[in-house]
């Protein structure tokens, strides 16, 4: 159904399904795009080659690219089809997540980015195939990855995700007025070219050597500027401002813990809890689990948990509420109020601090020429 010679994409309007198909063609990839503006803030810019050095010098595009080998060398190997149902099913996931109803907005999405139907199915069917063959090993020859790295790069969403970490990097340098390039770790720009030259598929060794460098240390130095923003706008009387601000989301609930697989199962095992005096440890023996020790932080938790977490005490059981891939209860051992001198609140609070500065930065100075 998505072969490459004739692809089709189904795409399921609100009335009826209607079909999209399109032939491979000629399209520009990642090689051709290098040097097409991504993002602008103020009157500095970077574009596609400075993502994917971002990427490069962050690690994220060497996982990238090694999900993208292994898609491709299990395609390579003819396995057995995908069946329609699990196409279609992805294919919907996609449309939604990315706010696609109507087939007019799935092409214009596509036409925006340079792909085709036929892009987009490829990348649908090695996903579902990375999924489905997790644990068939293969062979670690490469294969050309050039033609599928732009709709990888794009509908993966790993572009965006650097295009973001570009605008706040230069967001920080505007912040603090935009000042000259601080000398780069030599060792750090000689490693990343060599990373550059490990992957030809992304076109970066046609810029040249001496480009790569001026491209690198200049991203280094916006790094920098990020670090420094942080540290300017986290000062000990902004941080404690931002912990008291938040007497509630960051209450902080440490306890001992069990997990069942269905919510019957943990009531019953409330019962024996509160009921029948026995302790975590007990009922973990008699319900073949465990317990384990948690401390959990209001704000990172689902609503349902964190209204049992708020209406607990030390020493009574909070739950069950449903996370994840079970069912949890937790016997309240401490409840802390939100403190300064907690260094895990400090960071949380440095985080939210740098955002808020970053963020009233790019409000109207940011913009995205290029699709991605």
């Amino acid at each position: 159904m998505f072969g490459r010679s004739r692809p089709i994409f189904c795409v399921e309007a609100r009335m009826q399904a209607i079909v999209v198909s399109a032939l491979t063609d000629n399209r520009p990839g990642l090689p051709e795009r290098l040097t097409a503006r991504a993002v602008i803030v103020g009157n500095s810019s970077v574009d596609v080659a400075d993502l994917v050095l971002l990427g490069l010098l962050r690690g994220q595009w060497i996982k990238f690219q090694a999900s993208v080998d292994r898609g491709l060398a299990l395609e390579s190997l003819r396995l057995a089809g995908l069946s329609g149902d699990e196409l279609q099913t992805a294919a919907r996931r996609f449309r939604y997540e990315h706010r696609l109803i109507s087939a007019r907005e799935l092409t214009a999405w596509l036409d925006a980015r340079s792909l085709s139907a036929a892009d987009l199915s490829g990348v649908i069917k090695r996903h579902l195939l990375r999924i489905r063959e997790a644990d068939r090993r293969v062979d670690g020859t490469s294969l050309d990855a050039s033609d599928v790295l732009w709709p990888e790069a794009v509908c993966g969403g790993v572009l965006r995700m650097l295009a973001r970490a570009a605008a706040d990097l230069m967001a920080s340098s505007y912040r603090l007025g935009g000042r000259p390039p601080i000398p780069a770790d030599p060792a750090r720009v000689q490693s990343t070219l060599e990373l550059a030259c490990e992957h030809p598929a992304t076109g970066l060794v046609e810029l040249g050597e001496p480009e790569l460098r001026a491209r690198l240390k200049r991203l280094l130095s916006f790094e920098r500027a990020l670090e420094d923003l942080r540290e300017k706008v986290a000062d000990e009387h902004a941080i404690s401002r931002c912990v008291a601000s938040h007497p509630l989301d960051w209450l902080q609930v440490t306890g001992r813990e069990l997990k069942f697989e269905d919510e019957g199962a943990a009531r019953e095992a409330r019962l024996l809890i509160v009921d029948d005096d026995h302790s975590p440890e007990e009922v973990a023996e008699r319900t073949e689990t465990e317990v384990h020790p948690r401390r959990l932080l209001l704000e990172a938790v689902s609503v349902d948990a964190a209204a049992a977490l708020v209406a607990s005490v030390p020493g009574e059981v909070a739950g069950p509420w449903r996370e994840a891939d079970g069912w949890r209860l937790l016997l309240v051992d401490s409840k802390r109020r939100p403190s300064v001198g907690d260094p895990g609140l400090r960071e949380l609070a440095k985080q939210e601090l740098l955002r808020g500065a970053l963020d009233q930065t790019l409000a109207g100075r940011a913009s995205w020429p290029q699709a991605l």
